[in-house]
């Protein structure tokens, strides 16, 4: 990471940062309160189905779960397989990328272009290296996942500081 005079960030993507932005972002979405109810209910259903099973002898019930267990380890999977695939566009190996956080809004600058958004936007900020994930105030949930590098650790603060109104 390189500093210029105007505290603008500046780092060079290598081939392995959309890997590693999209890996932090799965883990953060695995760690979020409706993953984790998801996973008590996927465990008590696996109990009880088990449970049944043995009871009635049925197999279909061990066959219907085991399906409906594959269905959620490909969510993950296909979060990974997209935001790696989104990382990849705006981040492709050689290219530089900046980022400057100022009074009232963050700057970036990637392969895609450059683009401002304000503080106002910012829904939460997660610092989960090496990544940080910029939840922002969308309909859809959108989020920014941008290289930790970019930032230090006031930055972060400021960042942080600026959803807490």
């Amino acid at each position: 990471m390189d500093t210029t005079a105007d505290d603008t960030r500046t780092m060079i993507a290598d081939d392995t940062l959309p890997a590693r932005l999209a890996g932090a972002y799965v883990k953060w979405q695995v760690s979020r309160g409706w993953w984790v109810a998801l996973l008590i209910v996927a465990v008590v259903a696996v109990v009880l189905t088990l449970t049944l099973a043995f009871l009635t002898r049925d197999a279909t019930l061990l066959v219907l779960t085991a399906i409906w267990l594959v269905a959620i380890g490909c969510i993950p999977l296909a979060s990974y397989t997209g935001t790696r695939r989104s990382a990849r566009r705006g981040y492709p190996a050689g290219t530089l990328i900046e980022a400057k956080v100022g009074e009232d809004a963050l700057h970036v600058a990637s392969a895609l272009g450059t683009s401002e958004v304000r503080f106002a936007a910012f829904r939460a900020v997660h610092d989960r290296p090496p990544a940080v994930i910029i939840r922002l105030t969308t309909a859809a949930g959108a989020a920014l996942l941008l290289p930790r590098e970019l930032f230090t650790d006031a930055d972060i603060a400021r960042l942080r500081s600026s959803t807490a109104r």
